[in-house]
């Protein structure tokens, strides 16, 4: 479990940070053959949150039902020689994670791309990258994708075993 989580975890790591740096150099003009797009796309049209708080607890409500997997940061914690302290520090570990890579996602996909360029069925990703000129931007989040969906699998896969491992342990398991 370990060994692949590292490297699945690495490669989307490495994916969302790639795009939070380009993403800002987008925003500040850095990049070559491109435009500043600054903070226009946040004030312009209507502004930051033209259709109200409505959607961002829409959105925040899909995202809790949706999230999954902070439980194995737990179950791996809980394996320690201290489990008391490394659980609590994984999981704040990973909460302050989350929040760093979501909301700056977020946060560059709305400063780099208009409000009303969204379009459902499509990624938001591949769009901001595509717009600053990331060339097979749809085939590299395709692969990011894919190693992600491997990544859930191996989480669950070990959380899954730990549990029935532990059922076992105490005459519970079938």
């Amino acid at each position: 479990f370990g060994e692949f989580e590292f490297w699945f975890a690495s490669l989307k790591v490495g994916a969302i940070v790639v795009f939070l740096v380009l993403g800002v150099l987008a925003v500040l003009g850095l990049l070559p053959d491109t435009d500043p797009v600054g903070m226009a796309n946040l004030t312009g049209q209507g502004g930051f949150l033209p259709n109200g708080w409505g959607g961002v607890v829409s959105g925040v409500l899909t995202v809790v039902f949706a999230f999954g997997g902070l439980e194995v940061v737990t179950i791996a914690a809980a394996e320690t020689d201290d489990p008391a302290r490394a659980v609590g520090r994984a999981v704040r570990s990973a909460v302050v994670r989350i929040l760093f890579f979501y909301v700056g996602s977020m946060l560059v996909i709305v400063t780099v791309l208009p409000w009303t360029a969204q379009q459902a069925g499509l990624s938001p990703y591949v769009k901001v990258l595509d717009a600053i000129g990331v060339p097979s931007a749809g085939q590299i989040m395709n692969i990011v994708v894919f190693v992600a969906l491997l990544s859930a699998l191996n989480a669950n896969l070990y959380g899954s075993s730990r549990m029935i491992f532990s059922l076992a342990e105490r005459g519970e398991a079938p």
